[in-house]
């Protein structure tokens, strides 16, 4: 595990400062992250707030500047620098769980080692785990659900559920895809476990007691500032006026020409020539390069044969798969690997797991799988040197 961690920090951790320089999205949250760190108020005057309010009509979750304000706080570094360094711790933790969900999972040590590789590799980690965006943020929350949801499918234990609901309450302030995200999890969550066979309402109890702990905070601060629901949860969940009138609600979600278009932008997320090939949309962190790197399409597949052999545990990975765009389809914008990024470490855990099948078989098969596993590190290689500066 430490050399996962240093392997981390010397691939993501060096070059950050400028060029390039800070985007306008990174210039916003560490300016309030700058705030905290030195007055304890965001730029709007609020002391210690839970969202922060960058313009008008647009707001910060909370983990990514308080965890931004107190790197930049302890280290003094400089804002381009310390901002993308703090990120990069995200990608550590990730990379440290990714490791413990593929040993669990496999129960072979090459395979643990290999997945978090796997993910420190992939575009799309590469290039928002080393941004000041909030992007990242909800990776270990969504991380840490699936492992102490695997360890309780193997050993049942009520607190280790309820920490998994925990970490998914904590994980709505991650960014604002998380609310639905997490939320939609929690559903997962329940569905995993009743096709376990786990029956008994203490199990459900503890789950949802851990996750809605975390949310009081939220409720208590909706009750002190009621008029910035409307810019928070009303517009990364559920629009204020929908709570006063379901139905109309319902209406809206219903709606033919809103649910085309959502429906529209959610299965374009899987077009395979955005996904390991190149988009057409040359804007945002990837500039125009696929999220993943074309041997994932290979594996992935191997991984899930791999992985339908624990039906609760593949019913978990492929439904993470299947809620992550979800979220980012209510946003309005094309392939928006950002608001969706739990996808990444799901589809890189597939194939993670997807090597071990071909290297139990033929010499031609696990010719094949050499040749993948070297390709990987030559297409990130041009990935990196094509795309930074």
């Amino acid at each position: 595990m430490g050399v996962i961690v240093g392997v981390t920090l010397l691939v993501y951790g060096t070059r950050l400062g400028p060029p390039p320089p800070l985007t306008p999205a990174e210039t916003a949250l560490v300016r309030e992250a700058q705030s905290v760190a030195s007055t304890g108020r965001g730029t709007s005057g609020r002391q210690a707030p839970l969202f922060f309010q960058v313009s008008d009509e647009v707001w910060l979750q909370p983990m990514a500047v308080y965890a931004t304000a107190g790197f930049l706080w302890v280290t003094s570094s400089t804002a381009e620098w310390g901002s993308r360094l703090a990120t990069v711790r995200i990608a550590v933790i990730s990379a440290l769980l990714m490791y413990l969900l593929a040993r669990r999972l496999s129960g072979r040590e090459w395979i643990a080692v290999s997945a978090p590789v796997l993910l420190l590799l992939t575009p799309a980690m590469f290039v928002h785990a080393r941004a000041a965006t909030d992007a990242p943020y909800a990776l270990p929350f969504f991380l840490g659900w699936l492992y102490c949801l695997l360890v309780f499918l193997d050993r049942p234990r009520i607190w280790v559920l309820a920490v998994a609901g925990l970490v998914l309450g904590l994980g709505v302030y991650s960014q604002p895809a998380a609310p639905i995200t997490m939320a939609s999890l929690a559903a997962l969550t329940i569905v995993v476990m009743w096709n376990a066979g786990y029956r008994g309402p203490r199990q459900y109890a503890a789950f949802a007691a851990g996750f809605t702990l975390p949310l009081m905070v939220m409720a208590v601060w909706f009750a002190s500032y009621p008029d910035t629901y409307r810019d928070t949860m009303g517009r990364w969940a559920i629009h204020q006026a929908h709570i006063r009138f379901p139905l109309d609600g319902w209406r809206a979600f219903i709606n033919w020409t809103t649910l085309g278009t959502r429906t529209s932008l959610y299965w374009d997320f899987f077009d395979p020539a955005w996904l390991f090939f190149s988009g057409p949309d040359r804007g945002g962190l990837l500039r125009g390069a696929a999220p993943f790197l074309l041997p994932m399409a290979v594996l992935a597949p191997f991984g899930v044969t791999r992985v339908v052999a624990k039906p609760a545990a593949a019913i978990a990975l492929i439904g993470g798969i299947v809620i992550a765009p979800m979220a980012a389809s209510t946003f309005g914008e094309a392939h928006n690997i950002a608001q969706a990024l739990t996808v990444v470490p799901l589809v890189v855990l597939l194939a993670g797991l997807g090597v071990e099948p071909l290297f139990e078989k033929t010499v031609a098969w696990r010719a094949l799988g050499f040749v993948l596993l070297a390709l990987v590190p030559l297409q990130f290689g041009v990935f990196y040197v094509s795309r930074l500066p």
